[in-house]
């Protein structure tokens, strides 16, 4: 793996490019975006983690470790939308996630068959999964947006599936 995983800007055409979404849905998505990236960056390249929690706007950043018996404990990151996101927010946050995809599968991910989920109308949920990041862990990076609900969840783990501690901090 080399370097690390950054948004791809303009992979997918914005929906504010096309008049779809106003500012404040771009606002909320630049923040979205923003705390995703510092997920990813924490857990995948094994960088700036600290455990806790902090907000960006109507963004949740939650931080954590767990045992998972092997020789480091597991990192996890969770980006949460704190309030009802309207569908054209849900919508802009889609297509940032969008983007981030192909970075993702050059980076190794793959979509993680094991682990199909068959959601209902209107709901996004994608689960991608590495064999290891910067510290040898294995790694699951999960999505789900349901534009009924205004609900945008997306979380880095670290997995039990590969012996975990075998470089990084």
């Amino acid at each position: 793996m080399t370097g690390s995983l950054e948004f791809l800007p303009g992979a997918v055409t914005s929906l504010v490019a096309l008049g779809l979404a106003g500012p404040s849905q771009a606002a909320l998505a630049d923040d979205w975006q923003a705390a995703a990236q510092g997920c990813l960056s924490a857990v995948h390249d094994a960088e700036d983690f600290a455990e806790g929690g902090d907000t960006r706007g109507a963004v949740l950043i939650t931080r954590g470790t767990r045992a998972l018996g092997g020789r480091l404990a597991a990192r996890s990151c969770e980006v949460t939308v704190t309030r009802h996101a309207t569908t054209g927010e849900v919508a802009e946050i889609t297509g940032r996630f969008a983007d981030l995809l192909p970075v993702l599968q050059e980076a190794g991910y793959v979509i993680a068959p094991q682990r199909r989920i068959r959601p209902e109308p209107g709901v996004l949920m994608t689960e991608l999964s590495l064999d290891g990041n910067a510290r040898g862990c294995g790694m699951r990076v999960s999505f789900m947006a349901a534009a009924g609900t205004g609900t945008v969840l997306f979380a880095v783990d670290e997995t039990g599936d590969a012996p975990c501690g075998n470089g990084g901090n």
